[in-house]
């Protein structure tokens, strides 16, 4: 096994209510001799995000909010062309992803 996906309170999509995440139960599978992956991460807060990376997370998907940035991007940029929106959807997507490593793990 390369990576274990854990179920610890997330869910995939954006989340319509308060997250309640189980860290207890984190930190005994952060004893693992494995990588943890959390899949639903959109939309947690930072202290959500520091939390799980410190009790061992260390793969996190966040589909929902790389979605949600591609369509404002649409929404915003008047590109002529479509290698001119693409570019700017991904400059788009990298700010995203940066920020959130940056968050995650430090600049």
């Amino acid at each position: 096994m390369d990576a274990l996906a854990v179920s610890i309170g997330t869910r995939h999509g954006l989340h319509k209510g308060p997250v309640r995440l189980n860290l207890p139960l984190l930190e005994e599978l952060g004893q693992l001799p494995v990588p943890l992956v959390l899949h639903g991460a959109s939309g947690l807060s930072p202290e959500e995000y520091r939390a799980l990376v410190a009790r061992g997370i260390r793969k996190i998907n966040l589909y929902a909010d790389l979605a949600l940035e591609a369509a404002s991007v649409l929404k915003k940029v008047e590109a002529e062309d479509y290698l001119s929106l693409m570019a700017a959807m991904k400059e788009g997507l990298k700010d995203l992803a940066m920020a959130r490593m940056r968050l995650w793990w430090g600049s």
